[in-house]
């Protein structure tokens, strides 16, 4: 069986392309923004960052083993953007690409890669000043 390398280079909130901002704020070390298009505050700094259970080496070593590489796509080799929100209570929500939210022109790759991320235990959630806030992340993924 042939091996692929797949790394998650770095979880890191970036702006997601294509979110509707209607305001901001900046208090202390968080940052958020209500997201009129799903009616909620979002963070995209704060204090305590949320976390995969058992850390980057957990979190690749799950993408690996489930990740199923598409038969129309096993020469891919490029890097997908995915974005998610870690609710406050861990789980994952609004997993997209970051380039293209309308799913009806994701690639096979993206698609499957998103899967895997649906099938991923509640991470631990972001904090700001002590309190649990649902965060955007922008993960970049590198086949």
């Amino acid at each position: 069986m042939e091996k692929v390398l797949i790394i998650i280079l770095l979880a890191i909130s970036i702006p997601s392309f294509g979110q509707t901002r209607e305001w901001s704020t900046i208090q202390g070390e968080c940052a958020s923004s209500y997201d009129s298009t799903i009616h909620k505050e979002i963070y995209t700094l704060v204090d305590s960052m949320p976390k995969y259970p058992g850390g980057m080496g957990a979190l690749l070593s799950f993408f690996s083993k489930n990740f199923v590489y598409p038969k129309d796509q096993e020469e891919f080799q490029a890097t997908i953007f995915l974005t998610l929100i870690v609710e406050e209570d861990g789980k994952l929500s609004n997993i997209s690409t970051a380039k293209n939210l309308d799913e009806t022109i994701w690639s096979s790759v993206d698609r499957e890669a998103i899967r895997v991320f649906h099938l991923m235990p509640p991470w631990t959630p972001g904090q700001c000043k002590g309190k649990n806030v649902a965060v955007k992340l922008t993960l970049p993924i590198k086949f």
